[in-house]
Parts: structure tokens; sequence; C-alpha cells
């Protein structure tokens, strides 16, 4: 029944993606989703010929770059063991991001969700097992892992939100092809038990992988965290400030805030925002110069003179943020203040007092941080001020405080790959 449901199924995606790429022409945010995904039989034969050289195959599905970095601490250890291992990723924004960063490891974009397209894939690669990260629970997808090997969910987290009998209906189908979900929390793992209907003995908690990675990356990138503070110093020796993933709205409160803070001048200003456009630049570039600041792009840097200083810089490098995180002084991450909080780990693993707007309940990490009086929930330019001030007196507190607590919240990658590779193989 499951099998015929699904080639139904892909039989309906099969005759929607052509009507998708024929959209996409006319839909300019559409067209970067739907291009590059055919995966040609030169493709295959080169992910074939990479697989063979290693003993065992992986394939992990991630949706975006947070996924990706949460894959990453296990990918590490799976290559040691002599994996060949395959990251998938849905989105463009993803692959995209794990193309900048360099990323060693083979990665493609999705193909159509059918049983063909994948099953093409799967021949090529062999896994004995796949992993998906999170949440991307696509039926052909899974049925096609579930023919080959093992398939477990990691870093599973329950929303909150009690799901409707369709929902539940829908999703407890599609979770029971998991031969295992690990999840993060003791909370988490009764949610998937009482909601979805997973049997206890299916269900291990073991924490989250994003702990590992943030503290694995910030080892990692010394020497890009060198190189990027060296070059900053260049063009202004003064304490730091970093934005991260920063929106049009974070940027009126922190900018706002520094136009009429008495001490500017001993900060550095480093804005990144969350999308790299030319408009977004030109925007921050009118405020630096209506506020009288010295404003550049940081990859115009090189081109300047030594000893130039510069109150303002445009970060405008994808893949670097973290790193980024590692120069500062103080952190503001973006999103809160309209929608929802970004990554608050990456400045927080360097031990960066950090800040952020009032719309983070969707981070488990913003929380906590607030609740150990880490980092601080703003909603406006007088708050960022003293909190900003407070920040200077007790920062070498913070930086203790902060890193003990992310020491304390990893060893899922640890937990997770020796029990994926024992139950495997047994």
């Amino acid at each position: 029944m499951r099998n015929t449901i699904v080639w139904i199924y892909s039989l309906v995606m099969a005759g929607l993606v052509p009507l998708l790429k024929l959209l996409a022409r006319f839909v300019p945010k559409l067209r970067p989703q739907m291009e590059n995904r055919d995966i040609h039989s030169a493709d295959r034969k080169l992910l074939a010929a990479k697989r063979s050289r290693k003993k065992y195959g992986a394939m992990f599905f991630c949706s975006s770059a947070g996924e990706y970095e949460q894959a990453k601490p296990i990918i590490g250890r799976l290559e040691e063991k002599d994996y060949f291992c395959l990251i998938v990723f849905f989105s463009a924004s993803g692959y995209n991001f794990a193309k900048a960063r360099g990323e060693s490891t083979s990665f493609i974009l999705a193909p159509s969700d059918t049983v063909w397209a994948w099953g093409e894939l799967f021949s090529a690669v062999q896994p004995e097992f796949s992993i998906v990260v999170r949440h991307e629970l696509w039926p052909a997808f899974l049925s096609t892992a579930k023919g080959w090997g093992a398939v477990y969910l990691i870093d599973g987290s329950w929303s909150g939100k009690k799901p409707t009998l369709l929902q539940r209906l829908i999703k407890s189908w599609v979770v029971g092809f998991f031969d295992r979900v690990y999840v993060v929390s003791d909370q988490d793992a009764e949610a998937f038990v009482a909601n979805l209907s997973i049997p206890k003995e299916r269900v291990r908690v073991c924490g989250d992988t994003k702990y590992d990675r943030v503290k694995e990356r910030a080892m990692e990138q010394q020497e890009t965290i060198a190189s990027l503070q060296a070059q900053l110093k260049r063009f202004g020796d003064r304490k730091r400030f970093v934005m991260g993933s920063a929106y049009v709205q974070d940027m009126d409160v922190c900018l706002e805030a520094f136009r009429s803070y008495p001490k500017m001048r001993d900060w550095q200003i480093v804005v990144a925002p969350h999308h790299l456009e030319e408009e977004l630049f030109k925007k921050i570039e009118l405020k630096a110069k209506a506020f009288d600041w010295h404003c550049c792009r940081y990859s115009q840097l090189a081109k300047q003179a030594p000893g130039e200083e510069y109150d303002v810089i445009i970060f405008d490098v994808m893949g670097q943020l973290a790193e980024l995180y590692g120069c500062s002084d103080a952190a503001w991450v973006g999103g809160a203040m309209h929608h929802q909080v970004h990554n608050v780990l990456e400045p927080a693993c360097h031990g960066v007092p950090l800040a952020f707007g009032p719309k983070h309940l969707n981070s488990v990490e913003a929380a906590k941080l607030i609740r150990l009086g880490i980092a601080t929930s703003l909603s406006g330019p007088g708050e960022f001020i003293k909190w900003l001030n407070n920040t200077v007196d007790s920062a070498e507190d913070h930086k203790r405080h902060l890193q003990s607590s992310i020491d304390k919240l990893s060893g899922a990658g640890d937990c997770i790959t020796k029990d994926i590779t024992v139950s495997t193989f047994n």
C-alpha cells in the first residue's frame, strides 16, 4: 500500500515539475530553485567513481545552510571511518553556501522527488544508510532510501504546535519510514511519541549537533579569523561591533543607537546583511554618509590605502559570518526585530556578548542564553546603548560563561555517529 501511494505521488510530481520549470521562466524568485536539479549520467558516473574508492557510503538530506552545518559533525566522523558522504540540498541557498565555503564533501541539489530520479542517484551512491537533518520529509526520497538501507532522522525537535488530525496522519505516515529518530531533548521525544505514534524504542535523545558544529568550526577556522581580524584592524584599530544576518529593521535599531552614542568613535561597526543585495548595500552607504561616518565594503578594502579609518564596513562576503563573529567584541544577531532570530550560537561559541530583537521564540538556544543572563533581548536604541555599556564592563565574565555553556551542551555528534554505525551493521 505504501509503495503504491509513493508511486502515485511520483507520477503527480513528474507532471508538476515541468510546469514549475516553465513558471520559473517568468518568476525570477522561483528560477534559482528550479535550476541545476537534473542529475545527468556523467554526474552519476563521477559520484559512483568517488564512492568506489571508499568502503562505505552515506547520504545526507539537508534543507539549507543551517541543516548542512548540523550535518557536518556527523559527516566528519564518518569520513574518518572511510565513508563516502553525499550532501543533498533542497534549497539553492544551501548549495551556494557550501560552494562559497569550499566544501570538500560531495554535494548536489535535490532532483525532482520521484522514485525514478532518486533511484538513479542511489544506484550511483549505494549508501549503507541515509540521514535526514531535522525536517526534509519527502516521500519518494524516503521510500527509495528505505530500499537501500536504514534511514535516520537527526536533530529532531517539536515545534510545540498541536497538529491537526490531517497533519498528524500525513506526518505519522512519512515518519514511519525512519528506522530511528534522534531528538534534541526529552520533551521532543515525548512529543514525537505522543503525536506521531512512534514506538518509544525508535526514539533516542542525543542533543543537537549544532553545538558540536559551532565549537568545531571555531577551532578549525582560527587562521581565517586571524586573517579577517588583521584585515579589519588595518582600517580601524578599535573595539568591533558585528551585526550579523542583518535586515533593515536591525540596522534601524543598531545604527540609530550608535548615532547618538557618545563613544561611537571607540567602535568599528561591521554590518553583515542576511541578503547580499546591491540595493541594501547602497542603503547602508547612504545612511553612513548621512551620519557622517566613513564607510567601505569589505570586498573593496584591499584597494584602499593602509591606515584609512572606517567607521562602518559592509561585509559583502558569503560563508564567513561565523568567523567574523570571532573578530568581534560585541555582536547583534539579526532577524528578531521583525520575524525570527538567526543563529545565536555562532557568536556565543566565541564567547562574544550578544543581543537580538524581541522575536526570538523560534530559537531554543536564544531562550537558554537569556535565562543564563549571557544574552539580551532588546527592542529599541535606548536599551541598546545601556546593554553596550554594560557589555564593555563585563566582557571577560561573558566569555567564560558562554563558552562553558556551549561545552556542556556538546556531544550529540559522537552520540549519534556511534549509535548509527553500531545499529546499521548489527
